[in-house]
């Protein structure tokens, strides 16, 4: 029988992250198993933030406000479209941000639109320490105030939850 696999993901604080990784049948919806972890998370500084992602190490990373919340995740977890934290502010169901154009800022664009991802530069050939240094990444981005990224995985996420350009 066909089965599914449904996440779901909660932040306690900034000590840890639990994930329930639920297997279903498909045509019953009859939950087979069911399994619970838990990533602690720890503050590091932006410069240790940086090596981990140039060291390729698949991890989560929540920023509150100035500080970082880092925890080592397998790269095939998948935290995409769950809301974790709060609704992302930058294109939703309801509403969408003005800065949403990858335009340049003075013409009322956003870095974060505009940036590429590690692997993008990886595919042009570019070393890795320097494809994290052009690459987004939600330390390069002080007017992101609250929000959450997961990198180096099969599927990375990027929520901002709270920015201070939203409009």
């Amino acid at each position: 029988m066909p089965k599914i696999l449904k996440t779901a993901a909660t932040l306690h604080g900034t000590s840890k992250l639990s994930v329930i990784l639920r297997t279903f049948q498909k045509e019953t919806n009859v939950v087979l198993e069911e399994h619970e972890k838990e990533y602690p998370l720890r503050e590091l500084s932006i410069e240790e933030l940086f090596e981990i992602r140039v060291e390729h190490q698949a991890g989560f990373v929540l920023k509150m406000n100035c500080h970082y919340y880092y925890t080592p995740i397998p790269k095939e977890l998948k935290l995409v479209s769950l809301n974790i934290l709060g609704t992302h502010l930058c294109a939703n169901s309801t509403n969408t941000c003005q800065f949403f154009s990858s335009k340049p800022l003075c013409d009322g664009g956003c870095a974060k639109v505009r940036d590429a991802e590690v692997r993008d530069f990886l595919s042009l050939g570019i070393k890795q320490l320097e494809a994290v240094n052009l690459s987004k990444r939600i330390e390069k981005y002080d007017f992101i105030t609250v929000g959450y990224e997961t990198f180096n995985t099969d599927i990375n996420c990027f929520v901002v939850v709270e920015c201070s350009n939203f409009r």
